[in-house]
């Protein structure tokens, strides 16, 4: 009765926060493997829950844009902005021409 897919799909679901049904799909696509199925449906969530065969494929790829993304997201300007910079010095288009 208690088979230990039936402990995974308990964990996941409490890991994910979804539906028991819903982990237990997740589980099945990762063949039972956890940690790749929670990494999968925390994925699938970022994507907009799209189908979940579809990526599987490029599964690499697919973190990496994420991670390449989420770090320039991250990442401070690289040209830092002081915040009394734009009121005391105009940007050169208004400036008046000097006559």
């Amino acid at each position: 009765e208690g088979s230990p897919m039936d402990a995974q799909v308990a964990l996941f679901a409490d890991l994910t926060g979804c539906e028991p049904e819903q982990a237990h799909l997740f589980l099945q696509n990762a063949d039972g493997n956890l940690e790749l199925a929670v990494n999968e449906f925390f994925l699938s969530q970022e994507e907009g829950a799209g189908p979940m065969v579809e990526g599987s494929d490029g599964e690499d790829e697919g973190e990496d844009g994420y991670d390449d993304d989420d770090t320039e997201m991250n990442m401070p300007p690289l040209i830092p902005v002081s915040p009394s910079a734009p009121a005391g010095v105009p940007p050169p288009s208004k400036r008046p021409k000097a006559e």
